[in-house]
Formats: structure tokens, C-alpha cells, sequence
């Protein structure tokens, strides 16, 4: 993706804590499938633009090129996800899917284990980074996942992800929670859940780690 984009911006990017976009793939019947999605303005133009004029990826260690059968785009913005996901009466379960390698640095450490804190304070900080609207962070309300954000279901699996050598450990797979209390806060935490099927979450979200979707209930996830 990097070999596609203004090489000015991408080494601003490399330099970020906190990455404007995140990439992973995953593989069907239908073929491979590459999800880039950005955070703001800047990322749309300087990485979408560029990479919507490819007419195949060139896989440089490999020597192969990929021709691009097909393009979907998905567009919204952040009060589109307040409206869709905050401001409904939702119910309180939250149901994730790691759909790439995913995992989170704890103290200098890797962590296999997707607590919830770790999940929305992740998310946390990477909606208000790039939210010129609205923040979330809050210490009260980590301390309210702490306490009320109950684990009720898993199906995850150990993996390695690649990486110049080295194997990362991580996890893929699903996590189910329910959110304990007023509505509101579990509100708080689907849009944030949301918000992470663009961002990606936990570490190396720009180069395929932290790819993840909400599994939606029967209900669409929230009655207006």
C-alpha cells in the first residue's frame, strides 16, 4: 500500500502512534479480500484516491501482481455512527468477531487475552484522536467496563502472525459481552464497536493486525 501513496505522507505515518487507516485481508470463496478504510479527511484523500486509480497490487516478495476485480465503498462519517448506534435503544449485548491476528502490548508484553478493557480503551483512544466532534474517554467509564461488562461467550484461537521474521502472537475468533446497567453506556460501547470495523484494533492495525467485525443481532442491533 505504501509503494501507492505520496512517500512524504507515508513516512508521517510510519512516525504515528495511532494510524488514520487500517488494512487487513481475508480470503473467501469468491477470491481475496482487502478492507482499507481511513479516519479522516487527510487519510481519504492521500491513501483512498491513490489506491482507487490501481488497476492491480503488485506483490513485490513474491513477483506476482493481483488484478482488482472489484471495488465496494462504504462511506460514513462519525455522526452517522452517534445516530446509528448511540442514539437508539439497543439491546445490551455486544457480540465481536477478530476477523485478522490480533493482539494488544500490556507493560511491554503481548496479550492473548481480549479483556474488555483492553478492547474499548483501545477503541477509546483511537475515536477520540481522530473525532473532531465528539470525545469519549472518560476514567469512570473504564471503571464502569471493569465492573460491568460481563464476558458471556468465546470461541477464540491462538496464532502467529509473520512479521519480518519475527511470529507475533495473537488471537482470532469471537467474544461476547453483556453490558450490565443503563442503556446509555452499552450505547457508548456498540458505537465505539462499530467504530472499531474501521479502525481495527490492538497493535499493527496498519499492516493486517486487528481486523474485526460486530456480529449483528436479529434486531440490527438497536430499535429507534
Amino acid at each position: 500500500m505504501m509503494g501507492a501513496i505520496d512517500g512524504e505522507y507515508a513516512d508521517q505515518l510510519h512516525e504515528s502512534n495511532l494510524h488514520s487507516y487500517s488494512q487487513y485481508i481475508t480470503e473467501g470463496a469468491d477470491g481475496i479480500e482487502w478492507t482499507i478504510s481511513v479516519l479522516d479527511q487527510e487519510a481519504k484523500e492521500k491513501i483512498l484516491q491513490p489506491l482507487s486509480e490501481l488497476e492491480h497490487i503488485a506483490l513485490r516478495h513474491r513477483n506476482e501482481k493481483l488484478d482488482i476485480l472489484e471495488r465496494n465503498i462504504i462511506e460514513e462519517d462519525y455522526r452517522d455512527l452517534i445516530e446509528k448506534y448511540y442514539m437508539v435503544d439497543g439491546d445490551p449485548y455486544i457480540h465481536l468477531r477478530f476477523v485478522s491476528p490480533t493482539s494488544f502490548k500490556v507493560q511491554g508484553e503481548y496479550s492473548l487475552y481480549p479483556t474488555a478493557r483492553l478492547i474499548f480503551r483501545n477503541l477509546i483512544n483511537r475515536y477520540d484522536e481522530f473525532s473532531k466532534d465528539s470525545k469519549i474517554y472518560d476514567r469512570d467509564l473504564l471503571d464502569y467496563i471493569d465492573e460491568n461488562v460481563i464476558l458471556t461467550g468465546y470461541n477464540m484461537r491462538s496464532i502467529r502472525f509473520p512479521l519480518e521474521g519475527i511470529n507475533i502472537p495473537a488471537f482470532m475468533g469471537s467474544i461476547r459481552y453483556k453490558v450490565r446497567g443503563p442503556r446509555q453506556m452499552a450505547n457508548i460501547l456498540r458505537l465505539l464497536a462499530y467504530f472499531g470495523e474501521y479502525s481495527g484494533v490492538g497493535i499493527k492495525t496498519g499492516i493486517g493486525m486487528g481486523g474485526m467485525k460486530v456480529i449483528k443481532s436479529r434486531d440490527g442491533g438497536g430499535r429507534r
